[in-house]
């Protein structure tokens, strides 16, 4: 049983807040989330998705023993809307905000 369907089960009037993804690469997370909250029934929670669209900052491969490469994990916001479209997800059914998180998901 999920974590929203424990809440729902415990108390049906519950708020149901957002669901936020940091790193939305091609949507996979997204696309699951959306199906999930489509079978609680739970049509109203709204799904923001931050990603660069850019891949992995310059940062990553600095970090001492990192295994990671600037742009790795890179994907177009269009490839993204098009896996999304894919999965049944349509365009108004996901936020996907573009950019860094320090310029976006600042007060």
């Amino acid at each position: 049983m999920t974590a929203w369907a424990l809440l729902l089960a415990e108390d049906p009037t519950a708020a149901r807040g957002s669901f936020l993804e940091f790193g939305v690469y091609y949507g996979s997370s997204v696309a699951c989330m959306y199906d999930a909250l489509g079978r609680l029934g739970l049509p109203g929670v709204r799904i923001y998705g931050f990603d660069s669209f850019e891949g992995l900052p310059a940062s990553a491969a600095r970090e001492a023993g990192s295994p990671w490469i600037r742009g790795q994990f890179r994907s177009s916001l269009s490839l993204t809307r098009h896996y999304l479209a894919s999965r049944g997800v349509p365009e108004d059914g996901v936020t996907l905000i573009k950019g860094w998180f320090s310029e976006t998901a600042t007060d």
